[in-house]
This record gives structure tokens, C-alpha cells and sequence, in this order.
């Protein structure tokens, strides 16, 4: 595997777009040695973000998140009965196949 940077643009969809060619993606290819678990933790370490760059004013400007509820409320069970005859043994058998609710194939 190989990391390679584009000469123009900042991945392959710009460089493509800027008239970047298949002879010269190889020849990028060609002049990249394979990673290495030395080459690979230095890339990581070159596009990894800092945790020291961030900064407080962002971070400041977020409202604090609300909790999320742990449950849906409860809600009435579904009739069969709700369904229109036409299709009732068709939705009743799909919940049967499935192991499901009649909720569930009825949507």
C-alpha cells in the first residue's frame, strides 16, 4: 500500500478535476515506496489534530447537549383490525415470517 499526495488539488476527485492523467498517477505510484509500520505512524502523526490546537472559544460557543431520552413512551397496541381487509392476511403473514409485530410490516 501506498500514500501518495496529489501535485494539484487535495485528493484524487480534485486532481482528476484538474486534468491529472493515468501516466502521471503512475509515475506517483512508482516514486512512493510501500508503507512501512514507521512510514504509516509518521503519516498518522502528520494529519493526526493535535488535542492542544483546539480551540476554547468553539468549544465555548456549543450549548451543553440535552440527555436523551432512555425510552420511547408507550403507545397503544395495534389492531389487526386497523388494516384494510385487502391487504390484512397479506401484512398478518409477513409478521408471522418475520417473527414481528403486526406494527412492523404494516408500515
Amino acid at each position: 500500500m501506498r500514500i501518495i499526495e496529489p501535485a494539484r488539488g487535495k485528493d484524487a476527485s480534485d486532481w482528476l478535476a484538474e486534468g491529472g492523467t493515468l501516466p502521471e498517477i503512475e509515475t506517483l505510484i512508482r516514486g512512493h515506496d510501500a508503507l512501512t509500520p514507521q512510514t504509516l505512524n509518521a503519516w498518522t502523526e502528520r494529519w493526526s489534530e493535535p488535542h492542544s490546537s483546539r480551540d476554547p472559544d468553539i468549544d465555548a460557543n456549543w450549548p451543553a447537549p440535552l440527555q436523551l431520552q432512555s425510552e420511547l413512551p408507550a403507545t397503544q397496541p395495534f389492531s389487526e383490525d386497523l388494516l384494510p381487509v385487502a391487504c390484512r392476511s397479506f401484512v398478518l403473514d409477513i409478521a408471522e415470517r418475520m417473527q414481528v409485530p403486526i406494527d412492523y410490516p404494516r408500515l
